[in-house]
């Protein structure tokens, strides 16, 4: 570990003690160990089925993945004001398709365990009620996830009253969390974050957010003619900041039939540079040769925006319409990069309103990340019984620049550089919380979550003539017992 990285960890942990050694005794409700130890757990079983996602350019076999996830939660509070979490995972996955987490992350067939979230918590900081510090691994989030959804080592200051409240914080990955080492890649080493946000409500029911990062990536520069491991590499050094805003909200009895109107807004934009390195066939199929090092400017920008009506109609149906746009980069020759893109500890998947569990923002199967592109979708939620909602979700997609590429996406097959429109997809959603649903009392069973996901996504002129006109089809089957 660097010394910038010992002395920041010992510094925080220092902040940390100090306040709980002014924190108070511990109350006489703490008798033993046990009084202050909570644990939870849960047991999730996967089924995902993909046909043609490579739009027939290569093969058009089913691939088919069953993943087993276990996973405990234990929470211990030491004192009045400071608790600490500790959050541990084994996966068992088998098949092609790999296994989708809850932080939108899809894992390829492995079998590991894996230190998922360890950190403490120091609330009422300095004998301030709203303020906390968080040290350790831990979830970085917001509710749309197109900012933030992943595991960081991190520590965060935490501002938390009535109408506002916020956060902010540094964080770096410093070391594998998995048993193979797979989730810590070069391309995820030494990348410092600074990062906040803060959301108000300024009238009732409407909120303006504001949200930073600032990513220094740090590692090694690799130079031409430097031999690189060809599994894993790092082809893209950056600094970036991203700034962005939020505006969300609802507006209540719209109409006699629509009880509530809810909007939202994220308008973002990315600046800074970036190093690139191209590669060529190393001496053997395990390496590859640097052979070009460029930098390049980078200033991009994007925006969700989104709306959905509730209707006082029969099956109480939600509409929704949507628009998603990341700016692409209209001149791939010179070294300035318009494209935007999003913060590499995104998910770009979230619970809509009421629902048990999280749909992807951009579609099941294209799964984008917003680059170079733009989003149309619409949508219909219908509650289904009393914990049941089945959702349908239309979206299309183009390109914003035809000659420049995707960054990533869940169809791998090429683009021509010809034509703008991608394609469309529908996806059809039904999540359940099978207890609730069915009044079923168990003492040890908590939560019982069904989750089912048919989609289909049909490629455009983009990806003429070998991809054009192709159907690609995905199938998720998820039941989930919590503990």
């Amino acid at each position: 570990m660097s010394i910038h990285k010992k002395l920041l960890l010992t510094s925080l942990c220092t902040v940390l003690i100090s306040s709980s050694a002014i924190a108070k005794p511990y109350s006489d409700a703490f008798n033993t160990i046990y009084d202050n130890l909570r644990v939870r757990g849960l047991i999730n079983f996967q089924y995902i089925s993909e046909e043609n996602d490579d739009l027939g350019t290569q093969n058009e076999n089913r691939e088919d993945s069953l993943a087993t996830q276990a996973r405990i939660m234990l929470n211990y509070k030491f004192t009045d004001t400071v608790d600490g979490y500790l959050d541990v995972r084994g996966y068992r996955i088998k098949g092609d398709s790999g296994a989708e987490d809850d932080t939108g992350n899809i894992i390829f067939n492995q079998d590991f365990f894996e230190i998922r979230q360890y950190w403490l918590r120091q609330k009422n900081l300095f004998g301030y009620l709203p303020l906390s510090l968080q040290i350790g691994r831990h979830r970085i989030t917001e509710p749309r996830t197109i900012w933030w959804n992943k595991d960081l080592d991190a520590a965060r200051l935490i501002f938390d009253k009535t109408l506002t409240k916020g956060f902010v914080g540094v964080g770096e990955n410093l070391v594998a969390y998995r048993t193979n080492g797979s989730d810590f890649e070069e391309d995820d080493k030494s990348r410092f974050r600074f990062f906040g946000e803060v959301s108000h409500q300024y009238k009732y029911n409407h909120f303006l957010d504001a949200r930073f990062m600032y990513e220094h990536d740090h590692s090694d520069n690799e130079r031409v003619g430097q031999l690189l491991d060809a599994e894993d590499h790092d082809l893209e050094d950056a600094n970036l900041l991203w700034l962005g805003t939020r505006q969300w909200g609802k507006f209540k009895d719209v109409t006699s039939i629509m009880p509530a109107l809810h909007y939202r807004l994220d308008v973002m934009g990315v600046y800074g540079s970036e190093e690139r390195r191209t590669t060529t066939s190393g001496p053997s199929v395990s390496l590859r040769r640097v052979t070009s090092v460029e930098d390049f400017d980078v200033f991009g920008w994007g925006l969700d925006a989104g709306f959905e009506a509730d209707f006082n109609i029969p099956l109480s149906p939600v509409f929704k319409i949507g628009y998603a746009y990341g700016s692409g980069d209209s001149d791939t020759t010179d070294k300035d990069d318009g494209a935007f893109r999003q913060t590499g500890i995104h998910g770009n998947s979230s619970r809509r309103r009421g629902d048990i569990k999280a749909i992807r923002n951009y579609g099941e199967i294209f799964r984008p990340e917003l680059s170079n592109l733009h989003i149309l979708s619409t949508g219909l939620k219908l509650p289904a019984m009393d914990a049941s909602a089945l959702h349908m979700n239309y979206y299309s997609y183009w390109l914003d620049e035809k000659n420049a590429p995707l960054r990533s996406a869940g169809i791998t097959g090429a683009l021509t550089g010809q034509d703008t429109h991608i394609g469309q997809a529908l996806d059809f959603t039904f999540n359940s919380e099978l207890l609730s649903e069915y009044n079923v009392k168990s003492d040890y069973v908590k939560k019982t979550y069904l989750k089912l996901i048919a989609g289909t996504f049909k490629s455009g002129d983009a990806y003429a003539p070998a991809g054009d006109d192709e159907t690609a089809f995905r199938f998720l089957a998820e039941l989930e017992f919590r503990f």
